[in-house]
């Protein structure tokens, strides 16, 4: 399975082709919509608005985010162990 990874743009593209505004996705997700700009943007981490911005474009959170990087440290460290 082929994950992909969007950029800001790409995003925004996408939102705007599925007619879904920032304001509709935060009051969904119950947060701000200055939230849902910075995670678009790739400045902020929130699952529960990720997973909002993701299901407002019909695609998995996976899809869309890079996982977090706490994820990875701990599956290098239980590798080393």
């Amino acid at each position: 399975m082929i994950i992909h990874l969007f950029d800001p743009m790409q995003l925004r593209l996408e939102l705007r082709r599925a007619g879904v505004r920032t304001i509709d996705i935060a009051s969904r997700a119950g947060v701000r919509p200055c939230l849902v700009s910075n995670v678009i943007a790739g400045r902020a981490r929130s699952a529960r608005t990720e997973a909002a911005i993701a299901a407002a474009i019909g695609k998995a959170p996976a899809e869309v985010f890079r996982p977090p990087a706490y994820r990875q440290v701990r599956s290098a460290d239980a590798a080393l162990n």
